[in-house]
């Protein structure tokens, strides 16, 4: 699954959305499917998209439209500013990014990866280090593989490279974070999941 971190300027009003009334009817605009609390201070909810499948030809246009339902999968975290939303498409982002901001006075960001987000992420994950993508001093791209977490260390973050993507192994899992802060893991267990996301979130508020 693939995750977008984000950010809030006001953590208690961004907690409003979890307040809205849910339907699991379809309707023309977004709306709620599914609010679960999981602990005291993680809240999981499921947004709906409406959308339509365009299918036609490339002489004769589009000749139908076929309506589906999208579900888009959100973490929210009392005690922080940070919140992971399942990244599928662009537009979806930007169009969920709006309907919160308006249901909650909100504004919503879009986090940057940068070398200290890099490190705090890697540390909080221990495994083994596939694959680094990173700009070196003469700006050119370099990719290196096979790495300890102190080798990440001492080459990547001391030399002050400008890290772009990393490919993490973790509990036989393959976990990705790029510069563009999108995490993706290749899992779909529910629990697991939820450990993730707590895991991901501590790290980013940590100091």
């Amino acid at each position: 699954m693939n995750f977008l971190i984000l950010k809030t300027n006001d953590s208690k009003k961004l907690m409003k959305i979890a307040k809205e009334k849910t339907s699991f009817l379809p309707k023309q605009d977004i709306n709620i499917f599914h609010i679960n609390k999981i602990n005291n201070s993680m809240i999981h909810i499921v947004f709906h998209i409406p959308d339509e499948y365009h299918i036609g030809t490339k002489r004769g246009g589009s000749y139908l439209n076929v309506p589906f339902s999208q579900y888009v999968n959100t973490f929210l975290f009392k005690n922080s500013s940070y919140f992971l939303m399942e990244y599928i498409e662009e537009n979806y982002i930007k169009e969920l990014s709006n309907y919160i901001k308006k249901k909650t006075n909100a504004d919503i960001f879009r986090v940057a990866m940068d070398n200290n987000l890099f490190n705090k992420l890697v540390s909080s994950l221990p495994g083994f280090i596939k694959q680094v993508e990173f700009i070196d001093e003469n700006g050119d791209e370099q990719i290196i593989e096979s790495l300890t977490i102190d080798k990440f260390h001492n080459y990547c973050i001391d030399n002050k490279y400008t890290l772009e993507y990393i490919l993490l192994n973790v509990d036989q899992q393959f976990i990705s974070m790029d510069k563009n802060g999108k995490i993706s893991v290749d899992n779909s267990d529910e629990k697991y999941l939820i450990k993730f996301t707590e895991v991901i979130v501590n790290a980013l508020d940590s100091n």
